[in-house]
């Protein structure tokens, strides 16, 4: 276990953000101030909230550290990974699935049977095998029912955090950035979740540019006139590390919350 300076932050505070890399601080911090929607309480909190990048995917090691149960050292820690699940892979099942899931064995078979388990559905008949051909719901890893949900919770974007940001009032902004960066041979015609993922994903010449679309994209969110819908995980997410005096954790009132140095 290495902890850098950014990882040590984790130590020394109360609300925890863990994410994969720096590209996702950036429009965290930017959707985080889209949140706090003008309320200087909230301002204050995302300003102070420690977003920590560990530079991989977000394993079980840090909570371990930071959430033991009966040991924690935090009050609240979010963690924010990718699904990394396309609908091309769902028939032989993903390398990042299994991960998550903590399965290492040889590919599973993915059957109706298996899809109807994990969206309520028996798998039978028409209505069954059509649902088999949907793409599945991401779920966290099974780590992490070993923890308190009150203390660790788990948000995930499907298929990785770009993807799931796009919607009618982000279409126009991520196509005006990827104009910016010069991606203009490979801008979707239409903008869609799918689209984007595919550029990124895809195209190795673009994925390079991931990096610098993702700070662009987050001075774009913040200097934006109009109104943004957060995507559904990351509002839950901000609503999760926020403290609320009214919560079942009783948390501690926010006016007297000062944040983390």
């Amino acid at each position: 276990m290495h902890l850098d300076s950014s990882r040590n932050m984790s130590i020394f505070s109360d609300r925890v953000v863990l994410v994969e890399g720096v590209t996702e601080v950036a429009l965290l911090r930017a959707l985080g101030k889209i949140w706090a929607d003008n309320d200087k309480l909230k301002l204050h909190f995302i300003d102070a909230l420690s977003i920590v990048p560990l530079g991989s995917k977000v394993g079980e090691w840090p909570i371990m550290l930071l959430a033991s149960p009966g040991n924690e050292i935090v009050d609240r820690v979010a963690i924010l990974i990718d699904s990394d699940f396309r609908t091309d892979d769902e028939e032989e099942g993903t390398g990042a699935e299994r991960e998550q899931t903590g399965e290492e064995g040889a590919e599973g078979e993915q059957t109706g049977e298996q899809t109807g388990k994990q969206t309520g559905e028996e798998g039978a008949g028409e209505e069954g095998a059509e649902e088999a051909k949907m793409p599945k719901e991401p779920s966290a890893p099974v780590w992490v029912d070993k923890y308190n949900s009150n203390i660790v919770g788990c948000y995930i974007s499907h298929p990785t955090l770009e993807p799931s940001l796009v919607n009618e009032s982000t279409r126009g902004l991520i196509r005006t950035v990827m104009a910016s960066i010069c991606m203009s041979k490979n801008i979707p015609a239409e903008i869609t979740a799918d689209t984007v993922d595919h550029v990124f994903h895809d195209i190795k010449t673009e994925h390079k540019k991931k990096g610098r679309f993702a700070f662009e994209l987050s001075a774009k969110l913040l200097e934006s006139d109009a109104p943004i819908e957060l995507p559904r995980h990351i509002k839950e997410l901000f609503d999760f590390v926020y403290p609320n005096p009214t919560s079942e954790g009783g948390d501690e009132s926010v006016d007297s919350y000062e944040g983390d140095t």
